[in-house]
């Protein structure tokens, strides 16, 4: 299945949806077109590959959390707020290179990812 197909039987399934490894650059003047859903990117910076994007249906409001954003060379971290629920749910995306294991992060790293995680509101 082509993978714009596979994005709008998605649409229909999902409220949320997370893609990895989109390829895209901040120059691409590029969206996705779901016209039912907002979106939010996070283009790796200065290397080819990666990325990470968010679709979220119209219906919810939704903050980045900056807090929670990781865009370096080893791996891509980026969490997303959904409000307007009962009560509030955060999303993560996360793209690790197939060049860097994570077992490779240091411990700095790893604490930094476990710290991020766990940031209340």
């Amino acid at each position: 299945m082509k993978k714009k197909e596979e994005l709008q039987k998605m649409s229909v399934e999902y409220d949320d949806i997370v893609l990895a490894e989109t390829w895209l650059k901040v120059a691409d003047n590029f969206s996705f077109d779901c016209a039912s859903f907002n979106s939010f990117r996070q283009d790796r910076k200065n290397r080819e590959g990666g990325g990470l994007a968010f679709l979220v249906r119209k219906l919810y409001s939704f903050n980045v959390s900056e807090e929670c954003s990781v865009n370096s060379p080893k791996y891509q971290l980026c969490g997303i707020k959904i409000g307007n629920l009962t009560e509030p749910l955060v999303i993560f995306g996360c793209y690790r290179p197939p060049s860097n294991e994570l077992g490779r992060l240091t411990g700095l790293e790893l604490d930094t990812l476990v710290v991020r995680t766990n940031v209340s509101e």
